[in-house]
């Protein structure tokens, strides 16, 4: 086997080079069986920690700030990435849905050593959020679950709701997977990224991968942008497996300080973890900025986002 770098090298130049797109296989909105939960419940202290430590660096670079906030967490499973944003940045109250009652489950034994944090969490459909008031959380987040959704008008009205519950300079937060160009290219992604974990998992990391939008899907059903914020999307470059929404308030500057100097996951070196972070948080500025030049755009007092100048202001040792 080669190393894993030169093998998602490979795989994005297949990425690149194959014709065509795979459609889309749905799967269960819900996940419900003990051993699936408890295999996604493990990937969170491996793989899927990589991505919930970089959707916290795109938080940190967004501006979100620390102390005295608020998160609503929208299919939070079982809430490891709630509780790594709850952790960097000292939230005070949480409130996590999902519609897995086994996810919650977990959920409520991963975010009970969290000290002077009001929990709650609901069993609910995160497509139902009507009762939830508008304007009233600081950070409204939805990791890894769009996919789950039944379609595009679904995860449309998701991005909606989202932007409604928002305070006016909230962020609104929403990272999930990709779908490459055909079945091949995701089985072998996930055979070189998901190693060591279960069977189990790794099937349904796979049928998730099956389920995602392609960046193009899920750009197309970005909400309009606002008098006072504006909605970017963007998806990793090299070999886009990830895609993230973020709705941010126009003033907002960006934070190019890291959160990590090493990497803070064992299964990524810190040379990866320092490349991996540079390509995404090099996207987000990029994309930000373009959307912030967009002359239809502008607003009265928005300032041009500066791009960082040097590798250092993004990669630090």
């Amino acid at each position: 086997m080669f190393p894993r770098p030169l093998c998602l090298l490979w795989l994005a130049l297949a990425q690149r080079l194959v014709k065509g797109q795979c459609k889309r296989i749905p799967e269960p909105e819900i996940m419900e069986a003990l051993d699936q939960v408890e295999g996604y419940d493990a990937a969170g202290e491996s793989t899927l920690a990589v991505v919930y430590a970089l959707a916290v660096e795109l938080l940190n670079l967004s501006g979100f700030g620390r102390g005295n906030c608020s998160m609503l967490d929208l299919g939070c499973g079982t809430a490891k990435f709630t509780r790594r944003v709850a952790e960097t940045f000292g939230l005070r109250r949480i409130v996590a849905i999902d519609g897995s009652k086994q996810m919650l489950g977990l959920a409520a034994a991963n975010l009970s050593g969290l000290r002077d944090v009001d929990v709650e969490l609901l069993l609910q459909d995160i497509t139902r959020t009507d009762d939830i008031p508008s304007e009233s959380f600081d950070l409204v987040a939805c990791s890894l679950t769009a996919h789950h959704l039944p379609g595009l008008e679904t995860v449309e009205a998701l991005l909606c709701e989202m932007g409604r519950i928002a305070k006016p300079n909230g962020v609104v937060f929403l990272i999930d997977l990709s779908r490459l160009r055909t079945r091949t290219l995701m089985e072998q992604y996930v055979e070189v990224f998901s190693v060591g974990q279960s069977t189990v998992h790794n099937m349904d990391f796979l049928n998730s991968m099956l389920a995602a939008f392609t960046p193009a899907e899920l750009r197309s059903v970005i909400p309009k942008d606002g008098d006072h914020s504006c909605w970017i999307h963007f998806a990793m470059p090299v070999l886009p497996t990830l895609q993230v929404v973020l709705r941010l308030p126009r003033t907002a500057q960006p934070c190019y300080r890291p959160i990590w100097r090493s990497s803070p996951v064992s299964y990524l070196k810190s040379l990866e973890w320092r490349i991996l972070r540079s390509l995404l948080l090099r996207k987000c500025v990029r994309s930000w900025a373009e959307a912030l030049a967009m002359p239809k755009q502008r607003v009265a007092g928005a300032r041009q986002l500066p791009l960082p100048d040097r590798e250092h202001e993004l990669v630090r040792s």
